[in-house]
């Protein structure tokens, strides 16, 4: 078989939550829901090839601090011009 060369791909994430069942104080079983796994997929002439999956809770952390260091940095200043030279 020839080697093929696939151009357009795209890139998908899915949160999956979890949930557990947790008893209150009174031995009543409630459901919780957790954090679960953030699965990252490549999409191949529509066929979709996960190739990660990360911890939601350490995935949405990192995506907090980016955010937050992004906006605690001053706006980037525009190139001044060379000076004319003489």
């Amino acid at each position: 078989m020839s080697a093929r060369t696939f151009g357009g791909l795209t890139l998908e994430a899915v949160h999956t939550p979890d949930y557990s069942i947790e008893n209150d104080g009174d031995g009543n079983k409630k459901r919780v829901e957790l954090p679960g796994h953030v699965d990252f997929f490549i999409v191949v002439d529509g066929a979709r090839v996960r190739i990660g999956r990360k911890a939601a809770a350490g995935l949405f952390a990192d995506i907090d601090r980016a955010k937050t260091a992004a906006a605690q940095q001053p706006p980037a200043q525009p190139a001044s011009p060379p000076a004319p030279s003489a």
